[in-house]
């Protein structure tokens, strides 16, 4: 029950990235820079004296650098997307992620889509289309805010294929330190070249940014050791908590109101991508036993 309870305050402290981002006027790349640059040093102590860490060649390199810059690109465009959008419209759309793999499943492998998997997916795009819809009516820029959002959940499920042999042979605080280096460099990079403001800001708001990089760092680090003792399907699962939680939070701390599109909308995406997790955890339990 302890794990359970802790993969619950992981998807908590997790819930709490948008927020942040939405609490300062700072630009969202030099957001995404800290967070995952900082990240990656406080978990780099712990990847040095990690056995599995000398064990990484130029090959595992080349992936680190290829996720890298999809995780930038990711929470580049996630970020810049909560200046447009709600918290509770975006997170609603990120968790939507489980499906779009399904759908790069098709494209890159020919992965076969059951009829029941089509129409599920079918379901959580009338839900992400029904919480646009809402949007649009608000203004343009909601309808942007939303686009990108989903631009970032394709950043992100480009980074899981790519990372889906790497992380495997390695420690994941090894990768997971390196890959947020990387990120944070290619960001630095890009910042540098934009001419962005990097360290002229009120002590408030670099308060903001270190709270940025532990809490919802610290979330993903409970997911990860909780896996010792959970199903992964458990998990998964729990994700679909972060947009009731972001939007608890929003409520709380932002002062954000929910529309009825979002409600609606909202519970048929979760509705969504829960029974897909669930079907996909019953042909997990069939195959085994198969074999």
């Amino acid at each position: 029950m302890k794990y359970k309870l802790l993969v619950i305050l992981g998807v908590f402290l997790v819930s709490f990235a948008a927020i942040f981002v939405k609490l300062v006027n700072i630009n969202p790349s030099v957001m995404a820079m800290y967070r995952l640059g900082i990240g990656g040093l406080i978990l780099l102590p712990f990847s040095i004296f990690n056995n599995k860490s000398a064990s990484i060649s130029f090959s595992h390199y080349k992936m680190i650098f290829w996720a890298g810059l999809m995780t930038g690109l990711h929470y580049l465009t996630w970020f810049t997307s909560l200046q447009y959008t709600s918290v509770t419209s975006s997170t609603l759309i990120i968790c939507s992620e489980p499906l779009v793999v399904l759908v790069f499943g098709y494209l890159l492998y020919r992965d076969k889509i059951t009829r029941k998997q089509f129409l599920i997916l079918l379901m959580a795009l009338i839900g992400i289309g029904i919480v646009t819809w809402g949007d649009i009516a608000l203004s343009k820029e909601a309808l942007l805010g939303d686009v990108l959002t989903f631009i970032a959940v394709i950043f992100f499920v480009i980074y899981l294929f790519i990372s889906q042999n790497t992380v495997k042979k390695l420690s994941f605080i090894s990768y997971t330190s390196l890959l947020f280096i990387c990120a944070g460099i290619i960001l630095l990079i890009y910042n540098l070249i934009c001419g962005y403001n990097l360290f002229n800001f009120k002590a408030q708001d670099w308060l903001i940014i270190i709270l940025l990089a532990i809490i919802p760092n610290a979330g993903q680090v409970m997911f990860n050791y909780t896996l010792k003792f959970v199903k992964p399907s458990l998990i998964a699962t729990s994700i679909l908590l972060e947009p009731i939680f972001a939007t608890i939070l929003a409520v709380i701390f932002l002062d954000d109101r929910l529309s009825l599109n979002q409600i609606i909308g909202g519970i048929i995406i979760i509705a969504s991508v829960y029974i897909y997790l669930y079907l996909d955890q019953l042909q997990l339990k069939k195959a085994q036993k198969n074999h």
